[in-house]
């Protein structure tokens, strides 16, 4: 019984090893970034160095949190990926008894 669990749970980690995120995501974040500076032109600020550094400070955010989201797409893949060591762990356990 736990045996079939933990294989059933190693069968769909592995079909997650290829789902992301789903396009309709993509298809709002990214013009959503883009609106969201390009709607910060329209506020009229007297100092343009000012303006300047408000416009970096809020590109540095978005391109931050459009990074993270492009490390986590895929958790179970790349440098940021969950490692096997626990589902290891919980096998050799069961392997044991």
């Amino acid at each position: 019984m736990a045996f079939d669990r933990l294989v059933q749970y190693r069968r769909q980690r592995l079909d997650f090893v290829h789902a992301g995120l789903p396009a309709v995501f993509w298809y709002v974040l990214l013009p959503g970034a883009v609106g969201c500076i390009a709607l910060c032109l329209f506020f009229h600020v007297d100092d343009p160095r000012f303006q300047a550094i408000l416009l970096v400070g809020l590109a540095g955010f978005l391109s931050m949190v459009l990074f993270v989201i492009i490390a986590l797409d895929r958790p179970l893949c790349g440098e940021t990926s969950v490692s096997s060591d626990s589902y290891q762990l919980v096998f050799d356990h069961f392997m044991r008894k």
